[in-house]
C-alpha cells in the first residue's frame, strides 16, 4: 500500500523528513562546530545558498518548526474537525514567502485533500 495522501501532501509542502535535514547538517558540521563557525565557513566557501548546505538545512528545520508550532496551536484555537484552516495558517508564516507562485498555489490547491482532524490523529 502507498504513502496516504495528506502524508505526502505535507512532505511536499515541507519536503524532506526533519530527522534527514537534521542528519543533512552534520554532513557539514565538524566536531568543534557551533552554529555561528559552520556557517560563517559556508558563507566563506559559497555555499551558503547551496541547496545541499547545512545553512539551509538549518533553515528547513526551522521553516518546519514554526510550521507545525502554528498548525497544532491553530489546531487548539480553531477546533471543529477541519485541518485545512490551520494548515493554510501555518504554511503562510514560513514558507509561503519563500516559494514561487506556482508552489503556493499548488499548495493551496491540494489543501482540500487533507484529512480531517480525527484522521490526523489517528495517523
Amino acid at each position: 500500500m502507498g504513502v496516504p495522501l495528506h502524508r505526502s501532501i505535507a512532505r511536499a509542502i515541507v519536503g524532506k523528513p526533519p530527522y534527514l535535514k537534521v542528519n543533512d547538517l552534520n554532513k557539514g558540521a565538524r566536531a568543534d562546530d557551533t552554529l555561528e563557525t559552520l556557517i560563517d565557513r559556508e558563507i566563506e566557501q559559497n555555499l551558503a545558498k547551496k541547496h545541499y548546505s547545512s545553512s539551509r538545512s538549518l533553515i528547513r528545520v526551522k521553516r518546519s518548526t514554526i510550521m507545525l508550532s502554528v498548525m497544532f496551536e491553530q489546531m487548539v484555537t480553531r477546533g471543529g474537525n477541519s485541518i485545512v484552516g490551520a494548515v493554510s495558517k501555518s504554511y503562510e508564516k514560513p514558507f509561503a514567502a519563500y516559494h514561487g507562485w506556482a508552489t503556493r498555489t499548488a499548495v493551496f490547491a491540494s489543501l482540500p485533500a487533507l484529512p480531517t482532524r480525527a484522521k490526523l490523529m489517528v495517523a
